[in-house]
């Protein structure tokens, strides 16, 4: 009996429990009746959950395992069958209005629609903002062309390099644009009277003689401060200082990063000798009027005359004392470099009343003269003047207590070793010379007059009131 119930415990399978159903159609029956209740514009999904609704209960229990898969089936079916309707319905249904906006909102928006536009209007001039820039800069260099220059490319000036765009770090003082307290030459009388010694050789006499007979001979109604007179001395490349005269030479000095260069010893003011040389490794193949507008430069500088105009992107001003890349159009001194020296050596340039009272025919006083000399003397005694050759001048008009100064002979030793080593170098040897004492090393400094592509100035303090300058046209 236990192994019987034992078995028959084992044999027996879960009762499913029991529904009530009535009848269910046949499954044939059942699909045709769900495609008949299709109405127009559903589908066959929504015909079978509307039967599925109307139908009874199932009993599991009289159900075998194929019947149960179905029926489980079936239900899955109908829930798919569902959830399209639902779908359908969902998709089928009018959208739902915007819930009404606030005035706050209606601003708001507005606000943001102005600033969208705007980014688009900057969007738009970054875009064609380079184009636009290019054209203008075009057209205002083509109006400098034509305007400021004449459309001559020949007076067009250089590019600035990067040191006129970065200065140097020495302190820029200027050079003394004021001819009443300008360096000059001592002179008791109004006007300068000084010799130039003439140490080229023979390829530089015309440029020479040209330049002084320029600076000596103003033409009219120009007023006439200087009184020069040449003297010729054995060419000599190392130009020797001569104490009271001013000294011209030339040479091979190699590459020192000058064309032409003046060196003058200053004494409280006042100059006590000039020394002007040309760099025949740049200039011997250069243009006459290169070389013609160096000459006349330096000698400039020895009278004291500073720049007239150290700006090389305007218009040349016409003398030679103003710095240009065009040297054609600035070969001589004018009006301006004149009328300079007039002040400074105490030159009266006020139109000369006449006897009943209205103004002379233009020509300027020249208070230095007793009385007034007619052209023909004036032009006879000036040629006399500039090719006057005498003999070779040497030192011996200067003391002995002069010419032992230290001042002088350090004065010497500059102007001998400018010719020898880059500028550059030159001016960082000057500060570092043996013969320098350590303490003075300290305070021995350059003062940077200017500085410029083109050229530049400076001056050294050499103790007890005396100063070195020197000038380099590049």
């Amino acid at each position: 009996d236990r192994k019987s119930d034992r078995k028959s415990s084992r044999g027996s399978k879960p009762k499913r429990p029991k529904a009530r159903v009535t009848n269910p159609p046949p499954a044939s029956e059942l699909s045709a009746h769900l495609y008949s209740k299709l109405k127009p514009g559903s589908s066959a999904a929504t015909a079978a959950t509307e039967e599925t609704t109307a139908q009874t209960t199932v009993n599991i229990a009289d159900l075998n395992d194929t019947e149960y898969s179905a029926h489980l089936q079936k239900l899955e079916d109908e829930e798919y069958a569902r959830r399209l309707q639902q779908m359908e319905e969902r998709a089928a249904a009018p959208p739902a209005p915007p819930p009404p906006q606030t005035v706050a909102e209606l601003r708001a928006e507005a606000v943001v629609q102005q600033q969208q536009q705007r980014q688009a209007q900057n969007s738009r001039c970054r875009k064609y903002l380079p184009y636009a820039t290019f054209l203008c800069t075009v057209a205002i260099g083509l109006t400098v062309f034509f305007v400021v220059f004449d459309g001559n490319v020949d007076n067009l000036p250089n590019l600035p390099s990067l040191e006129d765009l970065w200065p140097d770090s020495d302190p820029f003082d200027g050079e003394n644009g004021d001819p009443n307290s300008a360096n000059k030459w001592s002179s008791r009388d109004p006007g300068l009277d000084l010799t130039i010694l003439n140490s080229l050789s023979k390829d530089w006499t015309e440029a020479f003689y040209q330049a002084v007979s320029d600076w000596d001979n103003p033409p009219p109604p120009e007023v006439d401060v200087l009184r020069l007179t040449t003297s010729t001395t054995p060419y000599e490349s190392e130009c020797s200082p001569v104490r009271d005269k001013m000294k011209v030479c030339n040479g091979r000095y190699g590459d020192t990063n000058w064309r032409g260069i003046n060196e003058v010893l200053i004494r409280r003011g006042y100059i006590l000798s000039s020394v002007a040389k040309m760099n025949d490794s740049y200039l011997s193949d250069s243009s006459i009027y290169q070389r013609q507008y160096t000459m006349c430069h330096e000698i400039g500088h020895g009278f004291g005359l500073p720049h007239t105009d150290e700006d090389f992107y305007n218009k040349d001003l016409g003398n030679c004392m103003d710095y240009t890349s065009n040297p054609k159009n600035n070969l001589r001194p004018s009006t301006m470099n004149f009328e300079f020296l007039a002040n400074m050596y105490g030159v009266d340039i006020n139109p000369e009343l006449s006897v009943d009272g209205g103004l002379d025919d233009g020509m300027r006083h020249r208070n230095r003269y007793n009385q007034e000399e007619t052209e023909e003397d004036e032009n006879r005694r000036r040629k006399e003047r500039i090719w006057n050759y005498g003999d070779s001048t040497t030192d011996s008009d200067v003391s002995p207590e002069e010419e032992d100064t230290p001042e002088w002979n350090e004065y010497k030793s500059l102007v001998r070793t400018s010719s020898t080593s880059h500028l550059d170098d030159f001016l960082e040897q000057v500060l570092h010379k043996d013969s320098v004492p350590p303490y003075a090393r300290r305070t021995r400094k350059w003062r940077t007059l200017h500085k410029r592509e083109e050229g530049q100035a400076h001056e050294l303090d050499l103790g007890n009131g005396y100063t070195y300058r020197v000038s380099v046209l590049h």
